[in-house]
């Protein structure tokens, strides 16, 4: 099963704690023990409470204009081991076109660019 929650941050507010929460931090926090997936979508990932973005094994980001949440993305992208380019990934997080994404995930070893528009994936 896979939950895509679009605007997360309103289910998990940084500055207070709602039912909902407590819910989606166990569903990131087992997902294999529980067979469902979460997905997180938020325009930036300080508006999640500090603990959330630990939890996320996988990461998904698109073009960031802004050169505060370019750089919460890249330190971010940057604590799953092995770290990356740091100068690189924020001039290509700056430069990404429409459909374009940049993946990382704890499960791979090496940052990985697509789009949705070709389908093609490059590393």
């Amino acid at each position: 099963m896979l939950v895509y929650l679009d605007e997360a941050a309103e289910l998990m507010p940084k500055e207070r704690s709602i039912p909902a929460a407590t819910a989606l931090r166990r569903f990131l926090m087992a997902p294999d023990a529980l067979g469902v997936a979460v997905v997180l979508v938020v325009d930036a990932i300080d508006e999640l409470p500090d603990d959330a973005p630990d939890l996320c094994e996988t990461w998904l980001a698109g073009k960031l204009p802004v050169l505060r949440d370019r750089r919460e993305a890249v330190e971010a992208l940057d604590l799953v081991d092995p770290p990356v380019d740091e100068v690189w990934l924020d001039s290509r997080l700056k430069t990404l076109g429409p459909g374009e994404f940049v993946l990382r995930s704890s499960r791979m070893r090496d940052l990985v660019e697509f789009s949705i528009a070709t389908g093609a994936a490059r590393q």
